[in-house]
């Protein structure tokens, strides 16, 4: 994936093999250093959101995957699909 520093990004709801667009968010470097920067973020933009399955994605492919639950987030490390790396850990300083 691309840069996406400044970019738009969907949020959207993982159905079965659907995707519902719930949101959007843009990230800048100081959002995006650590998973506790990326996740506050996430926060501040999917106000009153179901608890569920959620990606993090621009027109062409997944940027991140998380779980919702009583407004609390779980950050997937690894694709459920590919088991690689999510693209959004590549952007957190160590």
């Amino acid at each position: 994936m691309e840069n996406i520093i400044g970019k738009e990004l969907h949020i959207s709801l993982s159905r079965l093999d659907n995707l519902v667009r719930v949101g959007t968010v843009t990230f800048n470097k100081a959002n995006i250093k650590s998973e506790t920067d990326f996740i506050s973020t996430l926060q501040k933009v999917m106000k009153d959101l179901d608890d569920g399955k959620y990606t993090v994605h621009d027109d062409t492919s997944v940027f991140a995957r998380f779980d919702l639950s009583k407004q609390s987030v779980r950050l997937h490390k690894w694709s459920e699909n590919t088991g690689i790396v999510m693209p959004c850990w590549n952007y957190f300083e160590n």
